[in-house]
């Protein structure tokens, strides 16, 4: 759990859309660096989350549609 918790928010501190990383950075960042600091958790070299991933097919639209409103 620490360990896809850590992939998410460091996937979105480091959007390529500029809005996404400033949301994460505020409402998230007091956790992210938390989990940076935590010991004898063994992360990979290249923490990304993969394209099977768990909220594949979890029924919500992934596009930016909150910006069409």
């Amino acid at each position: 759990m620490l360990v896809q918790m850590r992939v998410i928010l460091e996937e979105c501190v480091q959007h390529e859309d500029p809005v996404i990383p400033e949301i994460y950075e505020e409402l998230y960042l007091a956790f992210l660096e938390p989990l940076r600091r935590i010991k004898n958790v063994k992360y990979p070299a290249n923490l990304f989350q993969s394209s099977d991933s768990v909220y594949e097919d979890d029924g919500f639209e992934d596009d930016d549609a909150l910006y069409d409103m």
